[in-house]
């Protein structure tokens, strides 16, 4: 029969029960640290929902409005990238040009170009008041 130290079996089993309570604290804390950025990636995914959510209203509301008014978008002059920059709401299509202006009134660059706008008024004669 094989004789058994009390003391020694005692420190192994304090070792291991050490080591075993260090790697569920190692764990606990991994468990911690993997909560605190799920929370953290939900806040910001919450705050771009949010920011999309409000983007998305403006938009429509913006589209919806053009409606309400009866207002289309007649500008299509692009920029060197091939975006169109600015809006020019009209409610009657048939009285208006645009195009890319010759005699801007200040130096262009190819991103921003300057446009020229031309409305059939319907005015014939321009009357003055002498007064």
């Amino acid at each position: 029969m094989e004789k058994i130290n009390l003391r020694e079996a005692g420190e192994r089993l304090r070792r291991y029960a050490d080591k075993e309570l260090g790697l569920l604290e190692s764990l606990k804390e991994k468990e911690l640290q993997n909560q605190r950025m799920q929370a953290e990636i939900d806040a910001k995914s919450m705050e771009i929902n949010q920011s999309e959510i409000h983007e998305r209203i403006a938009e429509e509301t913006f589209i919806e409005s053009m409606y309400y008014l009866e207002l289309q978008q007649v500008n299509h002059v692009k920029n060197s990238l091939g975006r169109i920059l600015d809006y020019i709401l009209i409610d009657n299509i048939e009285t208006h040009s645009v195009d890319q202006s010759n005699h801007p009134l200040v130096k262009c660059d190819p991103y921003h170009p300057a446009l020229e706008l031309t409305l059939d008024t319907g005015v014939t004669e321009i009357v003055r008041d002498n007064c």
